[in-house]
């Protein structure tokens, strides 16, 4: 993945990052509200090593199953499991290996509470683990023991099913070829006695030709009534095989026990949360790659020279937002000055104010101590000007005045 892609995925992303980061808040949300409804139960799990190939599939050649392509043979193993879940023969056979025929009849058990109390994940590359969980101790026990038998017995089924069917098969064909010889047989016996004489060589020509065909129809009889019983011992000996081959392949490791304590229910509300938070995370990844190959824009230099296969010979930035920006803090700064001139500084001390003279100071001549105020040091800043000017002309005057002297 070169950095264009990288840049355009997190440009696509940051562009509008509240409406993608939208499905992984949500998927979160849901997480926590289904934590929050999770009860404690009783778990009781076992552990099932699947293996791809074993000794004897290996000798028999008859292992023609095995994962496809990438996963491993627990996590195919999984993924099965947990598609027959979905199926309502397979929740009947477990609920038969449990016990439970006649609760389910009756109702008090339900085949979707069954498929809740179920769980069944990969531990490994080729351990499956096989977890029920219920109120009852005993019932979580029962459960992940029948769907372990279950799957089992749905393996060995399926690989007999083909041998079973040909055993069957040859097994009705064989009454059908044992008469067809018995016939034969008793047809060149009543031809025999009807025609009596030497052998075949002293016998008459047609004869000869009857016995020879009568001849013909037993051996082939006989032939047909061999190669079915081959068959059905061929099929019976696969069917034993694949028996053997699917126990070989499926060997359970740890039986389900029964708990003595209910499992914890933070770890299985947290587990819940990440598992939504990742499915979340998965939709918004994907999201994001929809929007970066739908958007056709040109957004820098490399998207030019890789799209369009032109050279680019000026750039010209794209001064709107640091525009927007300026005017902005020249705005706010202006407000700023207009709020500092309208209240008053703080720094400034108030002025005193003149206080006339009275009494006995006002008969003497005396007033009181006056701050002079901002006009009166004007006035006299003034007058001390106009001094200073007249006395500097006066000394200009004179020094001419003796200079014409």
């Amino acid at each position: 993945m070169n950095k264009r892609v990288v840049r355009r995925l997190l440009e696509t992303f940051f562009k509008r990052w509240w409406l993608y980061a939208l499905p992984m808040v949500l998927f979160a949300l849901v997480g926590v509200a289904k934590a929050g409804t999770t009860h404690s139960g009783f778990e009781s799990a076992g552990t099932i090593d699947v293996s791809n190939s074993t000794v004897l599939s290996q000798l028999t050649t008859s292992n023609q199953g095995g994962n496809v392509g990438f996963d491993t043979p627990a996590t195919t193993t999984a993924r099965t499991v947990n598609s027959l879940l979905g199926t309502d023969q397979f929740v009947d056979s477990i609920a038969t290996q449990a016990g439970l025929t006649t609760a389910l009849k009756s109702g008090q058990v339900t085949r979707e509470q069954l498929r809740a109390d179920l769980s069944v994940t990969p531990g490994g590359d080729s351990l499956v683990r096989f977890a029920a969980t219920t109120d009852n101790p005993e019932l979580s026990s029962r459960l992940a023991k029948g769907a372990m038998d279950s799957y089992v017995q749905y393996v060995v089924n399926d690989n007999v099913s083909e041998s079973q069917t040909a055993e069957q098969f040859f097994e009705s064909q064989l009454p059908t070829y044992l008469q067809q010889l018995q016939t034969a047989q008793a047809a060149l016996a009543d031809y025999a006695a009807k025609h009596p004489g030497g052998s075949q060589d002293q016998r008459p020509l047609d004869e000869q030709i009857q016995i020879q065909q009568l001849t013909s129809a037993i051996t082939q009889a006989q032939s047909q009534y061999t190669t079915a019983t081959q068959k059905i011992e061929e099929a019976r000996l696969s069917t034993e095989t694949a028996k053997s081959d699917a126990t070989q392949k499926l060997r359970v490791i740890d039986e389900p026990q029964t708990p003595s304590a209910p499992a914890p229910r933070i770890t299985k509300a947290v587990t819940t949360v990440i598992v939504f938070m990742f499915v979340g995370f998965l939709l918004t990844c994907g999201a994001v790659v929809l929007g970066s190959v739908l958007d056709r824009s040109l957004r820098s230099a490399d998207d030019v020279e890789e799209l369009l296969q032109l050279p680019v010979l000026a750039v010209v930035p794209d001064e709107a937002k640091e525009i927007h920006r300026r005017d902005r803090r020249h705005k706010k700064k202006k407000r700023g000055e207009r709020g500092d001139q309208a209240e008053p500084s703080r720094t400034e001390r108030p002025q005193r104010p003149s206080i006339a003279p009275t009494g006995a100071d006002a008969r003497r001549g005396r007033g009181a101590a006056r701050t002079p105020s901002a006009d009166d040091r004007s006035r006299s800043s003034r007058g001390s000007a106009a001094v200073e000017s007249t006395t500097g002309g006066s000394r200009n005057g004179g020094s001419s005045s003796k200079e014409l002297s």
